[in-house]
């Protein structure tokens, strides 16, 4: 009897093992092709009418990969790959993870990468090769990662993600002890020991974004430090400061977005009307995928799309009113948005550096979850599309571009003192 119970139990042990393991070998690839469904039935990609055979191409490399994947972190690297194809950096940048890597130690330019000094400053240096592999190689990883909008942002990951160390490993370098060899165009082609720590990379991308906003005066320019586009008690403040300032008879304000993430649209639209302004309306794509229609109030179906048309028209400018916006490369999301209602409205003038997002761009997230690994991710259900069709569609180019080394204020103050 005690031999059956024995034989009973070894052959339960096997069959939970067998299970358990088929179970490690299957959740990936069901998390994978549960991800695709996800996507393909709820991003506006897919009813722009754009060209899907790169898209299709990932897609099945990723089916395919995700299949041999048996560690959580190849899969959320496998997914990255995936995500970036779709060209919708809100989608890669909500789905960036702590991991090995090294900030601000060198910058990309259109002459290459470029090590940076004690103050953050590009110098001549140039950056040859990462833990033994061309920065050249390093870069198309990059690429393939990591999803940008225009060249701008391109160059932003640059700047950044060749110092992730998974980045680094996955385009062939090797990492020692958790340290890598960089070699420089130094004149002895010297190499440099770079000890690699684990980063927070939504923290690197966000760390400007301590505070929602701050007012004060300039001389006679009012001054707004803008950080994040959040409704709250700051935002209260600043508007009754600068509403009673304009009412006061100040008439030059600047607007500083340059380490702006972006947020609530609706924080930038009661800026404007704080001076007696109003933005021009910007065109979207709906898409009225299953994750939209299933939130959404009166509405039913889920297919299709419902497209809202831009109007350049509802834009209001105070003509007694000298504004300035400030930009750089970290200004994203309603914070460009902001800008390009200030440029296509001709309400003021944009001085600084072109934005990483694109005007016409995928936005508004919706969150969904992997059903084995549970994952968090978010897919864009919206395509947004500047007020002022003539404009740039890729890129919210300044009126005024200052090079990366001089200082965006300065340029400002001395405009508005003209």
């Amino acid at each position: 009897m005690r031999k059956k119970y024995s034989l009973i139990f070894i052959i339960l042990v096997f069959i939970l093992t067998g299970c358990s393991e088929k179970n490690i070998e299957t959740k990936y690839f069901e998390d994978a092709t549960y991800l695709v469904k996800t996507v393909e039935e709820n991003h506006p990609f897919f009813i722009k009418g754009e060209n899907l055979s790169k898209y299709e191409k990932i897609k099945n490399e990723f089916l395919k990969e995700s299949k041999k994947i048996n560690n959580l972190e190849d899969f959320k690297y496998a997914i990255k790959k995936y995500i970036a194809v779709l060209g919708d950096a809100h989608m890669s940048l909500n789905f960036v993870e702590n991991s090995l890597g090294l900030v601000n130690k060198w910058r990309y330019t259109n002459e290459g990468l470029f090590l940076l000094d004690e103050n953050n400053n590009i110098t001549d240096i140039k950056v040859l090769e990462i833990a033994g592999v061309p920065v050249d190689k390093i870069l198309q990883t990059v690429d393939k990662y990591y999803a940008y909008e225009n060249k701008a942002a391109q160059f932003e990951n640059y700047s950044l993600y060749t110092g992730e160390g998974k980045v680094i490993e996955l385009a062939g370098g090797e990492i020692i002890d958790d340290q890598i060899k960089v070699k420089t165009s130094n004149k002895d082609n010297s190499e440099i020991e770079f000890p690699l720590f684990m980063i927070d990379w939504f923290e690197e991308i966000t760390k400007n974004s301590n505070y929602t906003i701050k007012t004060k005066m300039l001389d006679d320019i009012i001054y707004i430090d803008f950080r994040s586009f959040t409704v709250n008690s700051e935002l209260e403040k600043a508007l009754y400061f600068t509403r009673e300032q304009v009412n006061n008879g100040v008439n030059k304000v600047i607007i500083d977005l340059r380490h702006n993430g972006g947020g609530n649209s609706e924080a930038g639209r009661f800026l404007l009307e704080a001076m007696d302004m109003a933005p021009p309306s910007y065109g979207s794509l709906v898409r009225l995928g299953p994750l939209y229609t299933e939130k959404a109030e009166n509405i039913k179906r889920a297919e299709g799309f419902i497209e809202y048309k831009a109007n350049l028209s509802d834009s209001i400018k105070n003509s007694s009113i000298n504004l300035v916006v400030l930009t750089s490369i970290e200004t994203f999301s309603s914070a460009t948005m902001f800008g390009v209602w200030v440029q296509d409205g001709q309400l003021g003038t944009i001085i600084g550096q072109a934005s990483k997002n694109a005007p016409n761009a995928y936005g508004d997230m919706l969150i969904f979850d992997l059903p084995n690994t549970k994952l968090s991710l978010e897919v864009s259900y919206k395509y947004f599309i500047r007020p002022d069709e003539n404009n740039s569609k890729d890129t919210l180019k300044p009126d005024i571009l200052v090079p990366f080394e001089e200082d965006s204020l300065d340029v400002a103050i001395n405009f508005l003192n003209k």
